[in-house]
């Protein structure tokens, strides 16, 4: 780039290392980030959560999790996307005592929306079947902010997993009253 005359600065870069971290291609993540570090202004915090993609796009979530810690000791804190994509590996690798921690942090942080990561939690609890957690992310997330249609349809889903079918016709039925839910 160069060559044809394009410098290299983080508006450049950045869609770079985005392209990176869908492929997997960590190798060329790496030298991205090395020419984000030198670049003006530092590396934004958009660039962490690509990083994190590209190691977990090859099955490496414990250097997702050492790129969310070196971001949250770089910049100071964390932001949304970032606490939601970490959140994410971390279920996808099954790697539930991490979640659960990474979830805590999340919620004492502050930070608006949680749906999505407690819709990573649950998913990854159905998968497990580990129906009494799932129950409990549940009642959290109802204290916490508004389920959405996905959050109860896994909750539904899991009392059909375990035979309790009255229960998910009831928590059907509970979706269909509730008019911003929507079915």
């Amino acid at each position: 780039m160069q060559d044809a005359g394009i410098e290299e600065g983080r508006e450049v870069l950045l869609p770079i290392l985005k392209a990176c971290s869908k492929e997997g291609d960590v190798e060329q993540a790496e030298k991205v980030w090395l020419k984000l570090l030198h670049s003006e202004g530092g590396i934004p915090p958009q660039a962490f959560v690509y990083k994190m993609e590209a190691y977990s796009k090859i099955g490496e979530p414990m250097n997702s999790l050492e790129i969310f810690r070196e971001m949250q000791e770089q910049l100071g804190s964390t932001n949304v996307a970032a606490h939601h994509k970490i959140i994410a590996i971390l279920c996808k690798a099954q790697e539930v005592e991490l979640a659960e921690s990474l979830m805590i942090e999340f919620i004492k942080s502050n930070l608006k929306p949680l749906t999505p990561s407690y819709t990573y939690m649950m998913s990854m609890y159905f998968n497990l079947s580990l129906h009494d957690k799932l129950e409990l992310a549940f009642c959290q997330c109802l204290e916490k902010c508004r389920p959405n249609r996905t959050i109860y349809s896994i909750y539904s889903d899991s009392f059909v997993k375990v035979g309790n079918l009255d229960k998910a016709e009831k928590i059907f039925n509970q979706m269909l009253s509730d008019g911003a839910i929507s079915v």
